[in-house]
């Protein structure tokens, strides 16, 4: 058959043609060529818990609650906000085995700003350590408290009081990778602990005062004996380990001398952020949410608070609260005895 139409309108027809084979073609490669959408990324959530104040059996009553509610709205990470002198050690020792019973969710303890006492070895139960830029964690030595104030622990009753307290401490430093002899330092003052390298392969550990002696050849009784028996010796040997100098301070971010002993017998450890960072026992720097939030990829983050029924049962079984009711009381029945 003959194309009767004229050269212009074969023209415009061959060129919608080719346009058309061009866009079919296109679009099968749009089709089938290019690859699937991907997933949608799965979302991170985590609970803030503040945990403030003195650590108390309504703290343990309410973590509990509250780590449900976090538990229930699909919470993977729960922080502690801490800022907390400590409390009493059966307290204490309950939020730690909640925290360590906790195997299907992260935990974070963020010492914002304090995390003394009990509050330190709170901390140590969880999974990981944070804390803000000026902040402090530590000082955990056992004490009484009484109608008196604050008293030490009698020397009779030492042993029974300080015994559960280092084993928890010494069970979050197996767990964790915490250094036990700082872990004792917190708990007892009569421990001098010193930092020491081996100059071969730069291994660093803490040691108490004795170990230390035998490590760096500062026994001089036995050397002086091996000399005076034989003159001629052999030159003593170098020894294999030597005190740390300097450690990496991140808040200032330049190196610092280090303190030799890093505690005195005559102290308890306590440790700044830089100085727990050097010391193996917090990962960070944290300031605020947002920090958390980029440390840790959370795309949301929700703060569990305690209730205001336990905020005043909190408050209504503080020692200060206890002693003051006390006092009411033996005040009402004196003058209820002296009343005609």
């Amino acid at each position: 058959m003959t194309d009767r139409r004229n050269p212009l309108s074969r023209a415009v027809g061959s060129s919608l043609a080719a346009m058309a084979v061009t866009l079919t073609g296109l679009t099968a490669t749009l089709c089938f060529g290019e690859p699937q959408p991907s997933a949608p990324v799965a979302t991170l959530t985590a609970a803030i818990l503040p945990l403030h104040g003195e650590i108390t059996d309504v703290t343990v009553e309410s973590l509990k609650r509250r780590i449900e509610v976090a538990r229930q709205q699909g919470a993977k990470i729960i922080i502690l906000d801490m800022d907390t002198p400590g409390g009493l050690v059966t307290s204490s020792i309950a939020v730690a085995d909640l925290i360590r019973n906790l195997t299907d969710i992260k935990t974070v303890a963020w010492v914002n700003p304090n995390a003394h006492s009990g509050g330190a070895l709170v901390a140590m139960a969880c999974d990981e350590i944070v804390m803000a830029r000026s902040s402090r964690i530590g000082n955990s030595q056992v004490i009484m408290g009484g109608p008196g104030g604050v008293t030490a622990v009698p020397e009779e009753l030492r042993a029974k009081a300080y015994t559960p307290v280092l084993h928890d401490f010494r069970t979050s430093a197996r767990k964790n990778g915490y250094s036990q002899v700082l872990c004792e330092a917190l708990v007892i003052p009569e421990r001098e602990v010193w930092w020491i390298e081996n100059v071969k392969t730069g291994e660093r550990e803490f040691v108490f005062d004795d170990e230390k002696v035998k490590r760096l050849g500062e026994d001089k009784s036995s050397t002086a004996s091996s000399t005076a028996e034989n003159v001629d010796t052999a030159p003593t040997p170098q020894p294999e380990w030597k005190l740390v100098e300097k450690y990496y301070d991140p808040v200032l971010e330049m190196e610092v001398p280090t303190l030799q002993p890093v505690e005195r017998e005559d102290q308890l450890l306590e440790m700044s952020p830089s100085e727990a960072i050097a010391f193996g026992f917090s990962k960070g720097i944290v300031t605020d949410e947002g920090d958390l939030r980029a440390r840790y990829g959370l795309s949301n983050v929700v703060r569990v608070n305690p209730l205001w029924s336990e905020s005043l049962a909190h408050w209504l079984t503080s020692i200060y609260v206890r002693g003051f009711l006390l006092i009411v009381i033996f005040l009402s029945a004196y003058v209820e005895y002296h009343t005609p």
